[in-house]
């Protein structure tokens, strides 16, 4: 029969969003529970995620809950500083520099709001030396985590595998061989200005979604034949009606920067994927394909619901100086949900996302399972 087609997992970012994730791990785990993916690849929120399977050294089962357990646990405070004192210095930090008279000792601004309680929490939930353990054991190929350097504008993704493993060079994109450490996590979850980037080596880097071109491609480089894109963007079965629409909020704005930052590039990577594979069914059964060319089979899962407006009843829970700062920037209009959606780690839309996660991988329940274990003959 051969041995089976080697199968990655793709966890794209969106910061809270990312619960969504842990839902279908937790189905899978239920169903398969001592299955492994041998190639991990995350970016943003989505890296946190891959790390925390990565690393941990029971089976999918006991990972899948204890990844669910650690966000439930998760809250504001456990992401970043949200009380009054810090949005205040953070802000002055932004705002001093660039006053009509800048001041030499104004602070250098590193983010607006500081992770560093986020750190802490990963430190304390992840077993980043597991990582190596597991790939010892042959239960992981490789994990791959891809991050901004800001100082040349390439997408580097850092690649911890098994030796021999081979690295790829692109247009801006590249992959390097490297121990993951919390560094690399925290890295590649930066979120563009709101979090400070982290140095890694003589570079700072941010969060990898940005210039993200092709988010598939790691797992690729690394040999999947098989890949489950796992998507947090909702996308309706039909265009929205056609009503006349309000100026646009600062908010509403802003989340559909989020989108093209983080959610875009993967939908349009698996159309290509798509088209390419469609192109390789066309070949004569016995012609030659162009070196490094051959399908990769993708199924994709995101949520059927739309998570932006599942954030804004939960606005409330936001901690007051947070809510203040938001308010002015109109998230609590639907059209704005996008945006808060990205922030609302709070406890009930947190276990609602993992709901529909678990939902939706339910549904699609035996295809999904088929295309984790197909038979050679499929």
């Amino acid at each position: 029969m051969g041995s089976p087609p080697l199968t990655g997992v793709v966890f794209s970012g969106g910061g809270a969003r990312a619960a969504y994730q842990v839902g279908i791990l937790t189905y899978l785990g239920e169903r398969i529970p001592d299955y492994s993916f041998p190639i991990l690849s995350g970016v943003s929120a989505g890296a946190i995620n891959a790390a925390f399977l990565a690393g941990h050294r029971g089976n999918l089962k006991e990972a899948a809950r204890d990844l669910r357990e650690a966000w439930m646990r998760l809250s504001i405070d456990h992401v970043f500083r949200a009380d009054i004192f810090t949005l205040i210095r953070d802000a002055v930090r932004w705002i001093l520099p660039f006053g009509p008279r800048a001041l030499a000792i104004a602070p250098e601004p590193r983010g607006v709001m500081d992770t560093a309680p986020l750190a802490r929490f990963l430190r304390h939930v992840t077993d980043l030396a597991g990582i190596e353990a597991n790939i010892s054991e042959r239960r992981l190929l490789a994990l791959a985590l891809s991050a901004t350097n800001y100082t040349t504008g390439e997408r580097i993704t850092f690649v911890q595998g098994r030796p021999g493993i081979r690295m790829w060079e692109r247009s801006m994109r590249r992959g390097v061989s490297e121990r993951i450490t919390l560094r690399h996590v925290m890295a590649s979850s930066a979120i563009p200005l709101l979090f400070p980037a982290v140095r890694i080596g003589p570079h700072y880097y941010g969060d990898g979604s940005v210039r993200q071109s092709a988010p598939l491609a790691p797992a690729i480089h690394l040999g999947a034949e098989r890949i489950l894109a796992i998507s947090v963007r909702y996308r309706p079965s039909s265009p929205p009606a056609a009503v006349e629409a309000a100026y646009p909020l600062p908010a509403q704005i802003i989340g559909h920067l989020f989108h093209s930052i983080f959610l875009d590039a993967l939908d349009m990577d698996i159309e290509r994927m798509e088209r390419i594979n469609n192109l390789i069914a066309a070949f004569p059964s016995r012609a030659d394909l162009p070196e490094d060319l051959r399908p990769v089979h993708i199924h994709e899962i995101r949520p059927s619901l739309d998570v932006g407006k599942l954030a804004i009843p939960h606005a409330r829970l936001l901690p007051r100086p947070l809510r203040l700062l938001l308010r002015g920037l109109g998230v609590y209009r639907e059209a704005s949900g996008h945006f808060l959606s990205y922030l609302a780690f709070v406890r009930p839309f947190i276990s609602q996302l993992i709901e529909m996660g678990y939902r939706d991988a339910e549904q699609q329940g035996e295809d999904l399972l088929r295309f984790l274990r197909p038979s050679r003959k499929n």
